[in-house]
This record gives C-alpha cells, sequence and structure tokens, in this order.
C-alpha cells in the first residue's frame, strides 16, 4: 500500500503521507476520478492520491470545498496539500495547516514576495530556510483560507538552534503558530500545531 503512515507529531495534529503510484486512467479508480475530468493529469493523480487516503483512513464523509478553496469536513478541522507524488492530510481539533515543498532554486526568484526585510536580510541566500519560510507561510495561510500578504502581514521566526519547530506570526490575526516539519523523499513537510 502507498500509504506511509501517520507520522508522529508534538501535538494534537494527526499527519499522514500518501506516495501515489497507482494510476488515476485505471478502470477500478473510475468511481473516484469521475470529478476530475477537465483536470490536469498531475492534479488527476494528485487527488486520486488524496481521495485513496481519505478512502484508507475510513473517511466516509465527502470533502467539502469552500468558496476561497478551503477542504472542510464536518467535525474536525484538515488541511491538504500535494508535492508531485506525495499527498499530506492534517487532522485537528482545531485549525490546522499543512504544506509541502521542494527545496527548489525557484524560491531565490520570488523570494521578495514571501520574506520579509528581516527574513531576506538572514536567510536570502540559504535555500533550506527560504523553503521553510514559503512553506510555513503557506501553512497558517491555509488555516485561514483568505488574503495574507506573505511578506509583509506573516513574520517567520527561527530558534538559534534549530530543532525541527519554528514559529510564524500572522499579524493581521495577531496569532503565533508554532510550525513542525520534516524532510520526506526531499521534500519539506511544514505542519501547524493545534
Amino acid at each position: 500500500m502507498p500509504l506511509v503512515g501517520e507520522i508522529p507529531t508534538e501535538s494534537n495534529t494527526r499527519l499522514f503521507l500518501w506516495k501515489v503510484e497507482e494510476d488515476h486512467n485505471d478502470p477500478q479508480y473510475a468511481d473516484l476520478v469521475k470529478s476530475f475530468k477537465g483536470k490536469s493529469d498531475k492534479r488527476r493523480r494528485e487527488e486520486l492520491g488524496g481521495a485513496l487516503l481519505l478512502e484508507r483512513l475510513e473517511i466516509r464523509d465527502k470533502i467539502v470545498y469552500l468558496e476561497n478553496g478551503k477542504p472542510t469536513l464536518p467535525g474536525v478541522h484538515i488541511s491538504i496539500s500535494h508535492s508531485d507524488d506525495i499527498v499530506g492530510l492534517a487532522v485537528g481539533e482545531k485549525p490546522v495547516g499543512l504544506d509541502i515543498q521542494d527545496d527548489t532554486p525557484k524560491l531565490f526568484n520570488i523570494k521578495h514576495k514571501f520574506c520579509n526585510d528581516e527574513e531576506l536580510r538572514m536567510w536570502s541566500d540559504d535555500l533550506d530556510r527560504l523553503t521553510l519560510i514559503w512553506a510555513g507561510k503557506e501553512s497558517v495561510f491555509k488555516i485561514y483560507g483568505e488574503d495574507l500578504a506573505f511578506a509583509e502581514e506573516m513574520h517567520v521566526h527561527f530558534p538559534v538552534q534549530p530543532p525541527k519547530w519554528y514559529e510564524c506570526t500572522s499579524l493581521k490575526h495577531k496569532r503565533t503558530y508554532i510550525l513542525d516539519w520534516l524532510t520526506f523523499e526531499g521534500k519539506r513537510v511544514v505542519w501547524t500545531r493545534s
């Protein structure tokens, strides 16, 4: 089975990862993929992975996407992220955000769009930190599902000796989130503690 499993976390957030090896064109998945028509092959593969993950976890409720694109399930808070053949699902009793990102040099070209002056001064040439900044801010953004100016309205703080957590503050919401992270198959998996 491509379910990597439940990843132990330091909080009440439950994190699940799925490695998508299935072919969305396989007839056995016809019922799952019928709503994916008109989407790219990459997107259909990602959505199949998400559907299979929910099926494997025996989550029977259908995910409902709000107008802003935020996924919802009755009774819990969720966040979903895809990156190539990896799908992640975070489930919490409180709002939760999850993002999966590659360490891609493209971040050097757009860092001014998501980093504030202090972050640029300290981490401008550090791809690892830029990836964590982007993924952390994306995780917090997913909690709210609304417009947030990444550079101006969110600030990331790393401890002096970086463990597997750091902080992101949403100035707009006057709230600081602790972010946990791990590296899985070369990708950064970042989630908010709930």
